[in-house]
């Protein structure tokens, strides 16, 4: 992975670069501790580096290996340590490295290891009392070049290692990224500098141009990224999370290959403009910033996008319908979001939780198309009154659909939708089936749950749980069952409302059979009313039940069966729609094949229930 600024046949006869790094070290304790540290950066970051093998000097000559291999090294990292003017062998070695320095433009980076960079400067302490010990081997001669390039080399900006550090894992993740900005690394393709919070600034990149990934997760100084970086045509993926300082991440050259951008929690971002139309994920959270770019909406590839917690987010682009892959948008905690215009049909998860600003919601159709799993509003307590009945209007066709039964939708509300013929303002309710069981399929719930709920109801994640218990009237044994759980997440917050709830609930195949064995009698439609009660869960529920009985938590309550006669009418619906569809390039729109596996699972599953039920009365 070497890289060479020289050719081999200049004038000057400058070595073909060999090495990325050459590494000068003494002692055992260096190779087991820093050195091993160091190594595994490198040798992670696909970096190629020459460390000497001490076990195989035959003597106090350098051998002409060693001083190949520091010709042909495009850096050399010094490690001074105590005893490393001791050796013969690493004061021949720092000669030929200041000697490819001076000759060849070499970069030369010192680390002082426990040492003082003054004692090396001007060899005084421990380096003095190895000097002693020269005098009586060596000539002057020798002795003065040793003292001429210890001086050089410490001249240099260098790393210091103090003696009291924490770990030389910490101290290599900290200051590797300054060794790595010396680099100019033509066949680099993964960059990991994650950590290295001494990391202010990075170098001109761009003879990097086969480099896939770079972490800059943590670089916590790190105030400006090189305009090179946003120009690598072959980066997949940046990650520049925990980057406090950087202001500004903004490039003029459409990117091939970018597919995962992360920046969060970069405080002090308030630019931002790239693209990429092979972006799939893309996360800003916790960012300043007042917009994206309307160009962000040509990554026609992106299916995650999250900008949570962004509190000064006013607007988003205009266009971002046209993102006809998008899945999921996470704008959770954008106070200052006002609107969010047409999305499209793509959409399955839609999280808007505390957006405190947010008005009105543009072509809610979409919003509530049929590939709708989760959608939350909660405490977005300024949503005009049209916004809200919209709400109700398409989740009510919405949550028929049989393939998505494991929807849920969360809104500030203080009443049950029209549409739950059976409802009441109360926690518990009654209602008579008008088909037998085995055609039921499972229940559309809806809850409307009080602001007022104190803080023993939720968990150390502030988690919610609304717990949904039903049995069959007029049985000599009570059966209870629990339905599902919901999870609700509110914040402590002094604007908070009453909130409506809805979700679905499918019947597993054994439960509903088990269901049906206890509670029918002889007569499949007999014992068709079925009770429901609805509360809020303690953590710890089971020291508490007495006390859900007696709780107002829950202000209303509507229960919708949903028989299998219905989703076959919702079939026919979607085979019209399906034959209306003029676009055969939309992100999950509907297929004749899709239906008809959907009408072929409906089928399996009533008859088969039949069958059952069947024999069981034989």
């Amino acid at each position: 992975m070497a890289y060479s600024p020289f050719s081999s046949s200049s004038a000057f006869n400058v070595p073909l670069i060999k090495h990325d790094v050459f590494v000068s070290f003494r002692g055992i304790d260096i190779r087991t501790s820093f050195l091993s540290h160091l190594t595994k950066d490198l040798h992670r970051n696909q970096i190629d580096f020459f460390v000497d093998d001490e076990k195989l000097h035959p003597g106090d000559e350098i051998s002409p290996t060693l001083l190949r291999a520091i010709e042909q090294s495009y850096i050399s990292l010094v490690i001074f340590s105590k005893h490393y003017a001791s050796s013969r062998w690493c004061m021949e070695e720092l000669v030929k490295i200041i000697e490819c320095m001076e000759q060849y433009k070499r970069i030369v980076i010192p680390v002082f290891y426990n040492v003082d960079p003054s004692h090396v400067r001007h060899q005084k302490g421990i380096l003095a009392e190895a000097f002693d010990v020269h005098k009586e081997r060596y000539e002057e001669e020798i002795m003065q070049s040793w003292k001429s390039v210890l001086k050089k080399t410490a001249n240099l900006s260098g790393i210091h290692y103090p003696s009291k550090y924490r770990t030389n894992r910490r101290y290599c993740q900290e200051y590797f990224g300054e060794i790595v900005a010396s680099f100019n690394l033509v066949s680099l393709t993964n960059l990991d500098l994650g950590g290295c919070i001494k990391l202010v600034e990075l170098p001109d990149l761009s003879k990097a141009t086969k480099l896939k990934r770079l972490n800059l997760k943590g670089c916590e100084n790190l105030c400006q990224l090189h305009p090179s970086i946003l120009s690598i045509q072959t980066l997949e993926g940046l990650y520049l999370d925990g980057c406090k300082k950087l202001k500004s991440v903004k490039g003029n050259i459409y990117l091939k290959s970018l597919k995962t951008l992360r920046v969060r929690m970069c405080s002090r971002l308030e630019e931002f403009s790239v693209s990429s139309e092979k972006l799939t994920a893309s996360c800003f959270s916790l960012l300043r910033i007042k917009s994206l770019p309307n160009e962000f909406c040509c990554s026609i590839y992106l299916r995650y996008l999250f900008l949570f917690q962004c509190r000064e987010l006013i607007e988003l682009p205009h266009n971002i319908k046209t993102l006809s892959r998008l899945v999921t948008l996470d704008v959770r905690g954008c106070c200052s979001l006002r609107s969010i215009p047409e999305l499209p049909p793509s959409i399955e998860v839609l999280l808007a939780n505390d957006c405190t600003s947010l008005e009105r919601i543009f072509s809610l159709k979409a919003v509530f198309s049929l590939n709708r799993r989760q959608i939350s509003f909660e405490n977005c307590v300024k949503l005009e009154e049209q916004s809200l009945n919209d709400i109700g209007q398409y989740q009510m066709i919405n949550y028929y659909d049989y393939r998505r039964m494991d929807g849920r939708i969360c809104y500030p509300g203080y009443k049950v939708p029209e549409w739950f013929v059976c409802q009441t303002t109360e926690a518990s309710i009654t209602i008579e089936l008008d088909q037998p069981y085995y055609h039921l399929l499972g229940f559309i719930f809806c809850c409307v749950v009080s602001q007022n709920i104190p803080p023993p109801y939720f968990n150390k994640l502030g988690t919610l749980n609304i717990r949904c218990e039903y049995g069959h009237v007029g049985d000599d044994v009570k059966h209870t069952f629990l339905i599902t759980r919901l999870n609700f997440v509110p914040e402590r917050r002094r604007n908070s409302e009453d909130h409506v709830f809805i979700w679905t609930y499918q019947f597993p195949e054994e439960d509903m059979f088990r269901e049906i064995e206890m509670c029918d009698d002889d007569d499949s439609t007999s014992n068709q009313k079925m009770s429901f009660r609805f509360s809020v869960d303690r953590p710890e529920y089971e020291k508490r039940v007495e006390e859900r009985k007696k709780q107002v938590f829950i202000k209303g309550c509507g229960v919708l069966p949903i028989y299998a006669s219905t989703v076959v009418d919702v079939i026919q619906k979607l085979e019209l729609e399906s034959k209306l569809q003029l676009n055969p390039h939309r992100h999950n729109s509907i297929t004749r094949q899709s239906i008809d596996a959907l009408k072929s699972k409906m089928i399996r599953k009533i008859k088969g229930k039949s069958h059952r039920l069947l024999k069981k009365h034989e």
